[in-house]
């Protein structure tokens, strides 16, 4: 049977981390190695991990200096012997038939990529159902479906990949939104994607999460966008549209989030250069059939002015 390298990059993770490990334990299929990459842990996450891999020889600790989450994925996957390679953070968990789903199904439809579904929320949904079902794409299939976030995320967990597909594409020290960043190059370097239904990731929804804010490193991703859009260009032309649409997303995004979360003087110029660009970009996204309800609903609303964009950014990210 072939081996999973499953990675987990851990930085002061001890609260939630002892549920993420028993997740993997627990998994139907045994045939795993976790490699759990200590990011400089201030707390007693190093003592968990070293009493896992006492009485667990598949559990493994390595240690690495302050790094960020991109260096610890990086030299995870630099020292994972498995033939296949899973990414989980270390206050989520697996469901207990994650890994084993997730490699028939790449098995069976002869695919280098296996996906599988999210559950969010505070505590892990009890036993979820089988869903019967699989989508096989092409890459350039779930690139677009990546792009125009149709039922298709930008995380590299709750996926499971050959290790050929990442062994060469490494993730940007130092960047955030890194995840969308990586995962349509690696996309690109397959042949066959399989989509499943059945949810194989809990991710913990907490205040403390990178999504529930704003900060300047946030803005990363107005960056990743525009590199996403120039690199469809180059690769995939018939993508461009989906490049842009998810570039207007990123914008609508990190300026409702300035416009309520920071002072009416704060990042003026980045402020005014996502609104150049919604007013550039809207009307193509507004008429193209494959765009999301929800970001023709915010064109409609960047009709009306910024005044208004800036009033129902109030209602929605203040809830």
């Amino acid at each position: 049977m072939p081996v999973i390298s499953v990675i987990i990059p851990a930085y002061n993770s001890e609260n939630y981390l002892r549920e993420c490990l028993d997740s993997v334990a627990g998994q139907e299929y045994g045939d795993f190695e976790v490699i759990v990459v200590d990011d400089g842990s201030e707390d007693g996450t190093t003592a968990v991990v070293e009493e896992y891999a006492s009485r667990d020889r598949r559990f493994r600790l390595v240690r690495n200096s302050h790094n960020g989450v991109s260096g610890s994925r990086n030299l995870g996957l630099s020292l994972a012997g498995g033939e296949w390679i899973m990414f989980l953070d270390s206050d989520d968990c697996l469901y207990s038939l994650a890994l084993g789903r997730l490699l028939k199904a790449a098995s069976e439809n002869r695919c280098e990529i296996s996906v599988g579904r999210f559950y969010f929320g505070s505590y892990p949904k009890c036993c979820p159902p089988m869903m019967k079902g699989t989508d096989v794409l092409s890459s350039e299939e779930a690139i677009e479906r990546m792009l125009y976030q149709n039922r298709a995320d930008s995380s590299p967990c709750a996926k499971l990949f050959h290790k050929s597909v990442v062994a060469s594409t490494m993730f940007e020290p130092g960047l955030r939104y890194e995840d969308l960043d990586w995962l349509y190059r690696v996309y690109d370097n397959a042949d066959r994607i399989a989509f499943i239904h059945d949810l194989v990731y809990f991710y913990r929804d907490h205040a403390g999460s990178f999504i529930n804010s704003f900060t300047p490193a946030r803005l990363d991703v107005l960056k990743v966008t525009e590199r996403i859009e120039g690199y469809m260009q180059e690769r995939y032309p018939s993508l461009v549209a989906a490049a842009r649409d998810r570039r207007l997303s990123a914008n609508f995004n990190m300026l409702g989030l300035m416009e309520t979360q920071c002072d009416a003087d704060e990042f003026v110029e980045r402020k005014e250069a996502c609104w150049a660009l919604i007013k550039k970009y809207r009307r193509d996204s507004l008429l193209n059939p494959k765009v999301r309800l929800r970001n023709k609903a915010g064109v409609l609303v960047s009709y009306l002015g910024r005044r208004w964009f800036r009033f129902f950014a109030g209602i929605i990210y203040r809830c």
